[in-house]
């Protein structure tokens, strides 16, 4: 073999061995809730579900948010947590609402709710789609966060970032979302004894 050859061939490997290493682009494709692994050691967990799996492009996305106290203490959360939403749309693209992370604040029982072991705390929160240009499932995501607080009285309470299971919503067109909507309606039929 001459020294051109050789040159083409160690290059032709490093380009295929390089390009074996690259990720996928993450495209969305699950309508529903996508499996979801909590993070060890959190006090909080984060779960969301869609009050539809189908939505017309330019109707908002409701969304239960719902906060439950994994850890074996009582712990204070804001009445009202900040919460933003993430998304991937159907292409792979990612989104969100962009908003400051929030000041230290002081919390009181009257703008903050005690948890015990186990209890939860629910919150609807609405995802305008106005200007979500594909059809297609997007997959969104719920990130809460509780700023620090001021008042020494409410010790355990709970400060920092989590982030829930994904939930795939397909955003369409009206005949594609009523289609999607006879077909669910008529497998959940079938499967009724």
């Amino acid at each position: 073999m001459n020294y051109r050859q050789t040159l083409l061939i160690a290059i032709s490997g490093t380009l295929l061995a390089g390009c074996a290493s690259l990720p996928e682009k993450y495209v969305p494709s699950t309508v529903g809730p996508v499996q979801h692994q909590a993070a060890q050691g959190q006090a909080l967990e984060c779960r969301i579900h869609s009050v539809h799996d189908a939505v017309v492009a330019g109707e908002p996305v409701e969304f239960v948010v719902l906060l439950r106290n994994r850890s074996d203490q009582a712990i204070w959360v804001p009445s009202r947590p900040d919460v933003v939403f993430l998304w991937t749309y159907s292409n792979g693209r990612r989104d969100n609402f962009m908003r400051d992370d929030p000041m230290p604040q002081f919390f009181t029982s009257h703008n903050a709710v005690l948890l015990l072991p186990g209890e939860q705390l629910t919150r609807t929160v609405r995802v305008d789609t106005r200007n979500f240009l594909r059809n297609g499932v997007t997959e969104f995501r719920a990130l809460v966060q509780a700023p620090t607080n001021l008042n020494p009285e409410l010790n355990s309470f709970w400060t920092g970032r989590t982030v829930s299971n994904g939930y795939g919503v397909l955003v369409a067109d009206r005949a594609t979302v009523a289609s999607h909507r006879a077909t669910h309606h008529a497998s959940l039929q079938q499967a009724r004894p």
